[in-house]
């Protein structure tokens, strides 16, 4: 499974989901917004906690900046998730990422996630298999288990921040 960054011309892909980047703070932070759902611009006005350029979600946050013609600014980078919580529940600022990985802290009411609009960013988290090599007959059950859990996930609203691309299992 991998995030489709444009760059998976060497696979044969399968779009799994679309999942949505959401601007998560501290629940009683200074960096909630007034309105939600929150603009980019908003979101990028405020002190984000990002994960460096080397991964998937930062390039992907950038570009969809620079075509809304705006800028990141005052950025920390923190590439650990266990750090990253640290320092949104430490108030440090905001970040822009899917709910999954932030999820019991927002469950339990830590962190609040807010839409992000104007525009939105959203991630096509894709299955990949080699386009010259074909799948053994253990790859091809993982694959059709992998669709299987993930049409379950997101039917079950179990991947919140998450809208399959097709219905997935054969």
């Amino acid at each position: 499974m991998l995030f489709d960054d444009g760059q998976l011309g060497g696979f044969e892909v399968t779009p799994l989901v679309e999942e949505d980047l959401m601007y998560i703070c501290r629940a009683a932070s200074n960096w909630v917004p007034p309105d939600a759902p929150v603009t980019l611009g908003a979101a990028l006005a405020s002190p984000l906690i990002l994960p460096a350029q080397q991964h998937g979600v930062r390039p992907l946050i950038e570009q969809v900046a620079t075509q809304a013609g705006l800028a990141l600014s005052n950025i920390i980078e923190i590439n650990s998730i266990a750090i990253l919580k640290s320092a949104l529940l430490a108030d440090m600022g905001a970040t822009l990422l899917p709910l999954a990985p932030l999820r019991a802290e927002i469950e339990s009411g830590a962190l609040i996630a807010v839409p992000v609009h104007s525009p939105p960013i959203r991630r096509c988290v894709t299955l990949c298999a080699s386009r010259n090599i074909p799948l053994t007959n253990a790859a091809t059950a993982i694959s059709r288990l992998v669709r299987q859990v993930t049409e379950m996930l997101c039917t079950n609203d179990q991947w919140p921040g998450a809208r399959l691309r097709a219905r997935l299992h054969e």
